[in-house]
């Protein structure tokens, strides 16, 4: 009995510090498995008008599970225009929104050239790093 006893006494020692390490195990945010879309505005590429893809000013990224729509933050892309007869221009960004250089690449649309928006990058609730997501390739028309 007096054995028991001590095994009781031990455990009611160890109580605090087992809830204090379930409190902080309940802490972890549930990462979503469902990869979020990059878009342009709602689109996710296709044929656009010159006026309206310049209408834009950057990218966003959602997720859409079971009708729920969860906002993600584009961190990183790359945006690669390829006019007609021309040799490709790449401008590399850090955010989400178009900087100074992919502005002036933007504002250059034209019938018939392509715009690529490669190597996005973006981190969602819950996420610790990055997640590289989907491409994005506009045509000009």
């Amino acid at each position: 009995m007096q054995t028991a006893l001590k095994r009781s006494q031990n455990w009611s020692r160890l109580l605090p510090c087992g809830l204090i390490l379930a409190f902080f195990s309940l802490t972890a945010f549930i990462q979503s498995t469902t990869d979020p879309v990059a878009r342009l505005g709602s689109l996710t590429g296709g044929e656009i008008t010159a006026e309206d893809f310049k209408t834009h000013e950057g990218l966003n990224a959602v997720i859409d599970e079971k009708n729920q729509i969860r906002e993600c933050k584009v961190t990183s892309f790359n945006l690669i225009r390829v006019a007609k007869k021309q040799d490709p221009v790449e401008v590399i960004h850090r955010s989400a929104k178009f900087n100074t250089k992919s502005k002036v690449l933007v504002e250059k649309a034209t019938a018939g050239d392509v715009y690529y928006i490669d190597e996005v990058n973006a981190r969602c609730p819950g996420d610790l790093e990055n997640r590289k997501i989907n491409s994005l390739v506009f045509k000009i028309k």
